[in-house]
């Protein structure tokens, strides 16, 4: 008995000398700021295609810089968004679905195809709402300085801009100027050039990564949030002369679908991101930064084509929502790692917070789910759960059409309004959505269903009425559906 308490006194010891050595070694680890929290940079680019990077597609462009950061960290390939560019935004700053928020279409949005619709859409929410704890203000809660660079396109005037919704900077770039892509001044007026590469002017995508790096420059030492948002690869379609003459070369068209002024977009849009890349290098500050990169909705047709994938921007096909989402954080995620784990834009928002050591904020992000986990090896996966959309609404690219849809485990099942009409895939067997498994699986179509209903009026969704005055002797009809 001695000999045992002899021992354990001796194990006590040897416990209390290494906790005292551990906590010298974090508390140096501190002073020298290695446990400080991290930088986070939010990269946001706009209309890309899911294989609108080197990494994810086999387009006949290069974007050296973004495939680095699948190269440094993870790769998601069932990363979704909402199907135009707003709701997305929305749901990435309030972690909710944008359905919660009533932004479901693109501000200002409104029927653009048809004198003639067979519904009626109902009006929707024209900025974002004050009462919304955004994800800036929960990073400013926590002592970070906020920036907001680029595109907002979240409401206009003096309640719905950034500086409102928790971000201490802001170079916008608001709808009434959207885009020329090139600048002369500082106040942001744009010129109208759309094409003409003058030597005076600044291409914007160039202009906003300068006025990122200078905010970067003044707050490098304190813990920052930023959420970059440039405009390309948005239309109007638009690139300097000698970056499209390069994909010319190599054999692309002019014009037309997939090319060479298209490309050069995306290369504009990779060499932003390269810049801010090589500022975090430069300035000691990559390994501890966590660098997020997303496309807001699939690639616009007919600019591309969004192959695997059915469909395209302004759709709830998997070509207008699946989107390519890359995470790197050197000292916490492993280089060249990929997830195929399904996850949307209001993850973000937990996922960030929890990343940094931040507490979570349940009651707001209620749609959101971390997926840190995941990133940080600790998971394989998260808690299995359903993912929504709701798009009551016509577009102005004369392809999408009011629809909602569910996507639980490898399922997705669509509803759409003008008649109903539901269509079923099993997306891991069939990722283009070309097998309508309606007929075959009817079980698991009316699971979905009532899954899809029943979270429809859980919030609230706003639904499209019939138009009494729709004549079908004046309706064009949509693209036909897969089958």
């Amino acid at each position: 008995m001695r000999c045992i308490s002899f021992l354990n006194r001796i194990n006590t010891m040897k416990f209390k000398l290494l906790y005292v050595l551990i906590s010298v070694l974090a508390f140096s680890s501190c002073q020298n700021g290695q446990n400080q929290k991290p930088n986070i940079l939010v990269i946001l680019v706009d209309d890309m295609g899911y294989n609108g990077i080197s990494c994810f597609g086999n387009k006949p462009w290069e974007t050296l810089n973004i495939d680095r950061l699948a190269s440094e960290g993870m790769k998601f390939t069932s990363a979704y968004a909402s199907p135009l560019c707003s709701p997305t935004r929305a749901s990435i700053l309030t972690g909710k679905n944008a359905v919660r928020v009533d932004i479901t279409n693109w501000i200002p949005g409104g029927v653009e195809l048809y004198a003639n619709p067979k519904l009626i859409e109902k009006p929707f929410t024209q900025l974002l709402p004050l009462k919304e704890f955004t994800v800036a203000e929960a990073f400013k809660e926590n002592d970070y300085a906020t920036a907001h660079v680029g595109k907002w396109h979240l409401g206009e005037g003096p309640i719905s801009l950034p500086d409102k919704h928790g971000f201490d900077y802001s170079y916008l770039v608001t709808w009434s100027n959207l885009p020329t892509y090139f600048v002369e001044n500082e106040n942001n007026q744009f010129t109208g050039l759309y094409k003409n590469d003058a030597p005076e002017l600044q291409f914007l995508t160039d202009h906003l990564a300068d006025k990122a790096i200078f905010w970067l420059d003044d707050h490098k030492d304190a813990p920052f949030f930023m959420l970059f948002a440039t405009q390309v690869v948005h239309h109007p379609i638009a690139a300097k002369d000698e970056v499209k003459q390069k994909y010319i070369d190599k054999g692309l068209p002019d014009k037309g679908r997939d090319a060479a002024d298209y490309a050069a977009m995306h290369k504009h849009m990779d060499i932003a991101v390269g810049r801010l890349l090589d500022y975090l290098d430069d300035n000691n500050l990559a390994e501890n930064t966590i660098v997020l990169f997303l496309s807001d909705n699939g690639g616009r047709e007919p600019e591309t084509i969004n192959t695997p994938f059915r469909g395209g921007k302004g759709e709830i096909l998997e070509g207008g929502i699946r989107v390519p989402l890359l995470v790197r954080w050197p000292k916490n995620i492993a280089a060249n790692s990929k997830s195929e784990v399904p996850v949307i834009t209001h993850d973000l928002y937990p996922t960030l917070l929890d990343l940094a050591g931040c507490n979570l904020i349940p009651e707001q992000h209620i749609d959101g789910v971390s997926f840190a986990p995941v990133l940080t090896g600790i998971q394989k996966t998260v808690d299995e759960r359903s993912l929504y959309w709701h798009y009551p609404h016509y577009t102005s690219m004369k392809f999408g059409q009011p629809s909602s849809a569910i996507r639980k485990g490898d399922w997705k099942l669509i509803e759409f309004l003008e008649d109903n009409r539901l269509e079923l895939y099993n997306l891991k067997k069939d990722p283009s959505e070309s097998n309508n498994l309606l007929e075959e699986k009817p079980n698991i179509a009316n699971e979905l269903k009532k899954l899809l209903d029943d979270w429809r009026t859980n919030v609230d969704a706003k639904m499209p009425v019939r138009n009494p005055d729709y004549d079908s002797t004046k309706y064009s009809g949509w693209p036909k559906s897969g089958n």
